[in-house]
C-alpha cells in the first residue's frame, strides 16, 4: 500500500490474521472498519487499537440481512466513499474426513 491512509473493510477481524491485520493496519494510521460475529471481541479490538481509527461492526457474512445492514453502516461510516481495501478474510471450518 502507498502512503496515502486508506479506509479497509475487514471481515473476520475478530481473531487471528483478521484482528492482527486490522491492529496492523491500525497503527498504520489507515481507518479501519473491523467486521465480526462476536460483539466482545469487536469492543476488545477497537480498545486494543486505541492508537488508530478502528470502526467495528456485527456481521455475519452468511446472513443477507446483516449484510445490508453493514452495507448501510459502511456507506455512513465513509460518508458515501466506500472502501479503499476489502481484506475478505472471513471464513468457517468443518472438521472430519475429507470423504464427507
Amino acid at each position: 500500500m502507498s502512503n496515502t491512509k486508506k479506509i479497509v473493510l475487514i471481515t473476520g477481524a475478530t481473531a487471528g490474521i483478521g484482528r492482527t491485520t486490522a491492529r496492523f493496519l491500525a497503527k498504520q494510521g489507515h481507518h479501519i472498519i473491523a467486521t465480526g460475529r462476536k460483539v466482545h471481541d469487536l469492543q476488545s479490538l477497537k480498545h486494543e487499537a486505541h492508537d488508530g481509527h478502528v470502526d467495528t461492526l456485527v456481521l455475519d457474512v452468511t446472513s443477507a440481512a446483516s449484510i445490508a445492514s453493514a452495507v448501510s453502516a459502511v456507506d455512513a461510516l465513509t460518508d458515501g466513499k466506500g472502501v479503499d481495501v476489502l481484506v475478505n478474510n472471513a471464513g468457517f471450518g468443518v472438521l472430519g474426513p475429507t470423504s464427507e
